[in-house]
C-alpha cells in the first residue's frame, strides 16, 4: 500500500570546474518526507511495495527536473536506482518524455550506484544505451566500490567516474599517489570524465586539483540557507575559490 502524504524536495550539490567556479551543473540530493517527517532515502523507499516502487521513482525523477527547472540548475545529475533501470514501466514512462522533448536528455547525467547487478538484463543495457544516444552522460558513482562497475565499462557506456574525496584520505599517501595516477591513465585512455566528490574545504579542493581531476563536487562551494519549508537548501558561491 502507497504512504500517504509524502513530499518529495531536493537539495543540490553543485559540481564545480578546476577554478572552483559554477559550472550550472548540480546532483540533486533527495530529501523526502512522509507526513512532515523528514526520512532519509533509504529509509523512504522501502515503505513502499514494490510494485508501487517503479511509479514512486518515477514521480522522484520529475519532481528532480521540475526543481532544476524552478532553480535555474542547467544540468543534473541524479541517481538511478537499479529498480527504476530495470523497470520496464520506469523505462517506458522516461523515453516518453524524451521523445516529446519535455525532458533534455543533454542536461541530464545518470548516476549508476554500485548496487548494480553484475549480470544486467539486456533490456536494462539497452535502455542505458538509448540513454547516452539521446545526450545523456552515464556515470558511475563511488567508482571502484562494486565490480558491477567493470561491467558497465566493459560495455562501452561510462563517459564519468565519481570518487569519494573520503576514499582518498583514508590512504597512505603513497598508495594515494599510485591510486591518483592510475586513475587518470585509466580515464585519459578510457576518454573519461573525473568527478572528485565529496570536497568540504578549500584544501581538499586545491589538493584535488593538483591531483588532476576534472571536476569537484562537495558542500564546499555552497553557502546553507533555509528555504521556504524549513529545509536546508543551497545556492552556489560565487567565485567557489
Amino acid at each position: 500500500m502507497m504512504v500517504p502524504n509524502y513530499f518529495l524536495d531536493f537539495v543540490a550539490e553543485p559540481i564545480c570546474d578546476r577554478q572552483g567556479e559554477p559550472t550550472g551543473w548540480a546532483e540533486l540530493l533527495l530529501r523526502p518526507s512522509i507526513e512532515d517527517t523528514p526520512y532519509s532515502p533509504a529509509e523512504f523507499f522501502p515503505r513502499f511495495d514494490t510494485e508501487s516502487l517503479p511509479q514512486l521513482e518515477f514521480e522522484v525523477f520529475q519532481a528532480a527536473v521540475k526543481f532544476a527547472h524552478r532553480n535555474g540548475i542547467e544540468k543534473i545529475s541524479i541517481n538511478l536506482t537499479p529498480h527504476s533501470l530495470m523497470s520496464e514501466y520506469f523505462q517506458h514512462q522516461l523515453m516518453r518524455l524524451i521523445e516529446r522533448r519535455i525532458i533534455d536528455t543533454r542536461q541530464l547525467c545518470v548516476e549508476i550506484t554500485e548496487e548494480f547487478p553484475l549480470r544486467s538484463s539486456h533490456k536494462s543495457l539497452e535502455f542505458l544505451r538509448q540513454l547516452k544516444e539521446h545526450g545523456a552522460l552515464i556515470a558511475l558513482d563511488d567508482f571502484g566500490s562494486g565490480s558491477a562497475h567493470w561491467s558497465l565499462l566493459q560495455n562501452n557506456l561510462i563517459e564519468l567516474i565519481k570518487i569519494p574525496a573520503q576514499s582518498l584520505q583514508q590512504m597512505l599517501v603513497e598508495d594515494r599517489t599510485r591510486y591518483i595516477q592510475a586513475i587518470n591513465a585509466f580515464a585519459n585512455a578510457m576518454n573519461i570524465i573525473t568527478v572528485l566528490e565529496g570536497i568540504a574545504d578549500k584544501d581538499g579542493f586545491k589538493h584535488g586539483r593538483d591531483m588532476g581531476f576534472h571536476f569537484f563536487q562537495g558542500w564546499h562551494f555552497c553557502d546553507i540557507m533555509p528555504n521556504h519549508n524549513s529545509r536546508p537548501g543551497l545556492h552556489l558561491k560565487s567565485p567557489a575559490n
